[in-house]
């Protein structure tokens, strides 16, 4: 509704100046408003545009991916005994393969019961958890006891070979109720270069740690020197006296003339002279035990625990001979060995809380006066936080604990129940007293180590050991099963593979805790529901056996997920199909030209009557359709000797910018040369020899083929020297950075080819113009701003209005006064000449 502004002012004349002025205020404001909000729709739609071009990389980004890595190759299987994928494009090839599946891998599974509810008290100390191969020995009776004969029973298998397998493991024998476990150590000399092979002197490296020590541990076990390729063993019987009586044995043990050095004496070391001149690789020294059936017997003879065996151990022919100490019949020996498993860390899981009490030295012991320590914390609130815990003391050698099944009534009483503990009298310090703290005074007068105090709370419940086992890095998995209203239980379980068999040793602290149900040092068919077992496998006549039942390194390229056992032979394969690889070529040209004429269709310019695109003219937009046409007709390089081209798969660009994909000419070609195939959709690295491989990582590598040189252990790609990590060498600058090369056989100098697929290429842009700050979100940054230029227009131009409007309304307001100023002289004037006439009328 139109205000009257002159009425409002009560200056009105009877003139309609309130659309006057509004008609001239529109005139003035309707050409400048008209641009601006031409301007400001013009970026709106612009805006929206270019968003669809974004969303149209996005689109064609996500219909690329599943073609990622797609070669044409396809795996198959006859049979339903597994399932095959091809997990590596770049290097599974065709193949055809007969496999049987004899047994498949098993994880280890122990279970321990006899608990009331899940809160059960499991008891408190330490599980020690170690993985390895767990095999069982045989063990068979000779000799049955009777009134006059004890029975005689024999481990056999422990031949020359085996006593050498023994190295690094723990044989464990057990009479059904008491065992005893040694461990046969095993381990490697050091062995450091100390002059490097150059023209005019040849390498020379040491075998360190044979000083006097280090000799005399020799004893009963077998040295093992390698060049890499030749190897000499040589067992000592007995500690050598000296290095010469070493470098003798050495010298004079089979096969000393083929290694690649000579071997004499240093000075706590053996010295290699490699007989040839230049740099040669550092030889490797192991030392393994034991020697014979007799060091098997010493070993285990002085093993804890071996005086409560009902039977004695000697030396048989390649057997362990077991005699036991009373007559009758007895049940059969266990012997198994334990390997623990080089790749797994062993784990120590404490189970209940433990703190350590704070000890003090107070007095230092000298000639006259013994030293004397305390032991704090044994105020009123330490005592009573004392019930249901156990302390433990220990003077680094032996140690006394005590459990308070209620709060001592004070520290007199805390001393009682110590001194009483076992042990007590074997401890090197006496226990009185203090002033809230246990007074420890050694019985010597010499300096002696502090003295170490724990306190040890509740046993921890069922669940929570299950918890504090699966924190562990242990790949095993820990989980409580109801087996009864009344009965629950631990169940353990390993990983798949014989080498992940469990051996669980427990320390209770205090003694008789309840945690001792846990332990598993020896097989044990009650609680070992599953045994731990490889898979053994069958391929083309060949067994091999791997420890899980899904193999990545039977088949290059091929994961094989073994499901059950098999009757016969079936049939697993890969093989190019050329149906599978045209449907990925037109999936990938479809959204190719999907993308191209997304961004035509914004782009274009009006013709023929035709409606101009938003971004007609926009010389970015249009250097993205550029690009576009440029990636489907640029060479691929680092595919091979030659470059690849769409083309060569028999793909056309049209006159109008679209790609055309001829089936006949682009199975013709796959069918020829399969492999270049990969040059549009799968990004790799291959060599011209079998001894050197190669990946990729990054985006940061140009591809193409550079050569490959190695001189004296330096590593050399096209113009980049190569970092070395042992048997590998990887690139991280220039043209090849992100480049990795793995050498096998001492590697030899060759082409490598490093290619990125045109899928790759093509994602690698696209992944660009959708990362922040991308060119296509600067555009759009632009044209927001330009709006809000615009928005900035209306605003001033909306003020000026209100100003003019305002000059206008002041104008009208004036010209409106004077009018009404003349009518009235008007009105006065006529009534007087009204006046007039009528008077000289009468």
């Amino acid at each position: 509704m139109a205000v009257d502004y002159l009425s409002a002012l009560n200056v009105g004349s009877g003139l309609n100046t309130t659309e006057l002025i509004d008609t001239l205020v529109n005139a003035e404001r309707a050409p400048t408003e008209s641009l601006i909000t031409t301007g400001k729709e013009e970026r709106t739609v612009n805006i929206s545009s270019v968003g669809r071009i974004k969303q149209g990389y996005s689109d064609f980004n996500s219909a690329l991916t599943p073609l990622d890595g797609i070669t044409g190759l396809t795996a198959s299987h006859i049979g339903s005994s597994l399932d095959i994928e091809i997990s590596d494009s770049t290097i599974a090839k065709n193949f055809s393969s007969n496999i049987e599946i004899n047994s498949l891998a098993a994880s280890q599974n122990l279970v321990f019961d006899g608990f009331s509810a899940v809160t059960s008290s499991v008891g408190t100390g330490t599980l020690e958890i170690s993985l390895g191969n767990r095999e069982s020995l045989t063990v068979v009776e000779t000799t049955d006891g009777s009134s006059s004969n004890v029975e005689i029973q024999s481990i056999t298998g422990l031949d020359s070979v085996a006593i050498t397998a023994l190295a690094g493991k723990t044989i464990t024998l057990s009479d059904g109720t008491n065992t005893v476990s040694h461990t046969f150590s095993a381990g490697a000399l050091t062995v450091a270069e100390t002059s490097t092979g150059s023209d005019s002197v040849v390498e020379v490296q040491s075998i360190t740690g044979l000083d006097a020590t280090g000799l005399a541990n020799l004893a009963g076990q077998t040295l093992t020197l390698s060049d890499g390729t030749n190897s000499i063993i040589h067992t000592f019987d007995s500690a050598p006296a000296d290095l010469d009586a070493m470098v003798t044995a050495l010298s004079n043990a089979t096969g000393y003339a083929d290694l690649e050095f000579g071997i004499t004496a240093g000075t706590d070391a053996l010295t290699l002279t490699y007989e040839a001149v230049g740099e040669a690789s550092l030889a490797t020294a192991i030392t393994s035990s034991p020697s014979n059936l007799a060091a098997i017997v010493t070993g285990i003879q002085g093993a804890t625990g071996y005086a409560d065996l009902t039977f004695g151990v000697a030396a048989g022919t390649d057997a362990l001979t077991l005699t036991y100490e009373s007559n009758g019949s007895v049940s059969l020996a266990t012997a198994e060995t334990f390997d623990p498993n080089d790749d797994v860390t062993t784990q120590t899981i404490t189970i209940g809380t433990q703190s350590s009490f704070t000890v003090s030295e107070t007095t230092t012991g000298s000639d006259s006066v013994a030293e004397i320590q305390s032991i704090a914390g044994f105020d009123s609130a330490g005592l009573t936080s004392l019930a249901g815990q156990t302390v433990t003391i220990s003077d680094g050698t032996n140690s006394i604990e005590h459990t308070f099944a209620t709060a001592p009534a004070d520290l007199a009483a805390v001393v009682t129940a110590l001194q009483g503990a076992t042990g007590y009298a074997d401890l090197t310090f006496g226990i009185t007293a203090g002033t809230d703290a246990l007074t420890l005074t050694y019985e010597s007068a010499a300096a002696q180590d502090l003295a170490t105090a724990v306190q040890i709370g509740g046993g921890d419940s069922l669940t929570e050991v299950r918890d504090y086992i699966n924190a562990s890095s242990l790949d095993i998995v820990a989980s409580v099963v109801k087996k009864s209203d009344t009965n629950y239980a631990l169940a353990i379980k390993s990983r798949e593979g014989l080498d992940y068999s469990m051996n669980i040793a427990v320390t209770e602290t205090p003694a008789s805790s309840g945690l001792s149900s846990l332990s598993y040092t020896k097989f044990n068919s009650s609680q070992e529901t599953v045994s731990a077992a490889d898979a053994s496998i069958t391929v083309d006549g060949i067994s091999v056996t791997r420890d899980s039942n899904s193999v990545t390194d039977l088949i290059d390229g091929m994961t094989i997920t073994l499901k059950s056992t098999t009757t016969s032979a079936e049939t697993i394969g890969a093989s190019y199909d050329s149906n599978t690889a045209y449907a990925a070529m037109s999936l990938f040209i479809t959204n190719i030209n999907t993308l191209a004429a997304n961004i035509d269709a914004e782009s274009k310019r009006g013709v023929n009557g035709d409606e101009s695109g938003p971004l007609a003219g926009d010389p970015s937009i249009r250097s993205l359709r550029q690009k576009l046409r440029a990636f489907s007709t640029q060479a691929i390089p680092g595919f091979g000797s030659d470059s690849i081209y769409l083309a060569n798969f028999g793909v056309r660009t049209e006159l109008d910018g679209t790609l055309t994909l001829n089936e006949t000419e682009m199975k013709a070609a796959f069918e020829n040369d399969p492999d270049s195939f990969a040059a549009i959709m799968n990004s790799r690295v291959t060599t011209g020899s079998p001894l050197v491989s190669g990946s990729v990582s990054g985006d940061e590598y140009t591809p193409g083929a550079y050569s490959f040189t190695l001189t004296d252990g330096v590593g050399t790609l096209g113009e980049t020297v190569l970092t070395n990590y042992g048997t590998a060498y990887a690139s991280t600058s220039g043209d090849t950075s992100g480049v990795a090369l793995s050498i096998s056989g001492g590697g030899t100098d060759t082409t490598v080819y490093v290619g990125k697929s045109l899928l790759e290429t093509f994602q690698e842009y696209a992944g660009k113009l959708l990362a922040s700050t991308n060119e296509l979100d600067k555009k759009i940054a632009v044209y927001n701003s330009e709006i809000e230029d615009y928005d900035a227009q209306l605003a001033a131009l909306e003020t000026r209005m209100a100003s003019v409007r305002s000059q206008y309304v002041t104008k009208f307001s004036a010209m409106n006064s004077a009018v009404a100023s003349m009518e009235s002289t008007k009105t006065q004037l006529t009534s007087m000449m009204d006046a007039w006439t009528a008077s000289l009328k009468a």
